[in-house]
């Protein structure tokens, strides 16, 4: 499995990847410009602003536009082109913290997870925000770094990447009892890389993109290691399925703190061999305003 180049460097630290079937589009993140990049069909990258130092992950509604991070509230949009973008007030105050990866569970409720500015363990949260509600719930505590999350092609299993800690996590899920039985999937050391985000195919095989490790790596639901792309930069940052019939795999990078990769921060798209399902979209109105 060979990645190939797709864009030129279009952001400073890119992540969150997303195909957005009713477009025939990938949009992804510069997470620290705080802006939402479009790459068109033609190869042309389009940017909008989220209205916050932040864009954290975003991910589609399903009457159109978006749901988005920002760095500790939300920004809505009801149209697909994102002309409508607004910021949604604040979820939290603790300035300590920002959001950061995220995504919607089968249900179409929609996850965002934070992270500490200055690393600090065991304060980050991951977050649940439903339709219509006036805030949002924690549902997992005691995380470092919430990241890459994506659940099961049954959509009975999630998982969720603590970056820091360097685990993958595992939960049963059900719409009512939601994410239960936390356990360890998978443990990185330091030379693999750090978990960073993630994404399932339909033979259930758990990709992640090891970020300082130069690649993405796909297991199985036992653990396993079945499959390993090499790229040519360290930073590959997040994955996800999209394309015709979700077959080729799209792999977002950053640039942070780098000097001597001249592709860092760069798309890139690989055929991986398996197929990938459409991501869960946020079904519903949205919140309702909040401080």
């Amino acid at each position: 499995m060979r990645p190939e180049r797709i864009t030129d460097v279009v952001a400073h630290h890119a992540e969150s990847p997303v195909w957005w079937p009713r477009l025939g589009v990938l949009r992804f993140v510069d997470l620290y410009a705080g802006a939402i990049l479009t790459l068109e069909s033609d190869g042309s990258v389009g940017e909008v602003s989220v209205g916050s130092r932040v864009a954290a992950c975003l991910r589609p509604r399903d009457r159109g536009g978006a749901i988005v991070a920002t760095e500790r509230g939300l920004a809505i949009a009801a149209r697909d082109d994102l002309s409508d973008l607004t910021p949604w007030g604040q979820l939290f105050a603790d300035a300590r913290q920002r959001f950061n990866d995220g995504a919607c569970d089968p249900h179409g409720r929609f996850y965002a997870g934070t992270t500490s500015y200055a690393g600090l363990d065991d304060i980050a949260l991951l977050y649940r925000i439903d339709s219509g509600e006036a805030g949002a719930v924690p549902v997992v505590s005691n995380l470092t770094t919430s990241n890459g999350m994506a659940f099961s092609p049954d959509g009975q299993t999630a998982y969720l990447n603590d970056t820091a800690a360097m685990r993958t996590y595992e939960f049963d899920y059900s719409w009512a009892s939601g994410l239960t039985n936390q356990r360890i999937f998978l443990s990185f050391q330091p030379e693999e890389g750090r978990p960073d985000g993630l994404t399932v195919d339909t033979e259930d095989g758990v990709w992640i993109a090891l970020n300082g490790g130069g690649c993405v790596r796909r297991y199985s639901t036992d653990g396993d290691l079945t499959d390993e792309i090499r790229f040519p930069v360290s930073q590959i940052t997040a994955c996800t399925f999209g394309g015709p019939g979700h077959r080729t795999l799209f792999c977002t990078s950053s640039s942070l703190g780098l000097a001597d990769e001249p592709a860092a921060g760069s798309v890139f798209a690989v055929d991986a061999g398996v197929r990938g399902w459409p991501l869960n979209t946020f079904i519903g109105e949205p919140p309702r305003m909040f401080t």
